[in-house]
């Protein structure tokens, strides 16, 4: 998809494991962007109101992906505790 663009995003904690992930990436993926650490939560919120699709863990942004409506591969509300 060359006409995509994709972030690598998370915290200063997590620099570390997502600047393994990217440092596999062929060189001549130029459409893949290493934000990591480097964005402000207002920072995300921009991102987000800017994408068309969240991959992520079950953490806060995948919360804050689901307000701006992007529809990730997985819902929070899947992990909800089942009804008794």
């Amino acid at each position: 998809y060359p006409d995509l663009k994709f972030v690598l995003t998370g915290s200063v904690a997590e620099e570390k494991y997502v600047n393994k992930i990217f440092e596999k990436i062929p060189p001549e993926y130029k459409n893949v962007i290493n934000l990591t650490g480097k964005l402000s939560i207002n920072d995300l919120f921009v991102l987000f109101d800017n994408s068309l699709l969240f991959i992520g863990n079950d953490s806060g942004p995948l919360h804050v992906a689901e307000v701006f409506r992007i529809p990730p591969p997985t819902s929070a509300q899947n992990h909800l505790p089942f009804p008794q």
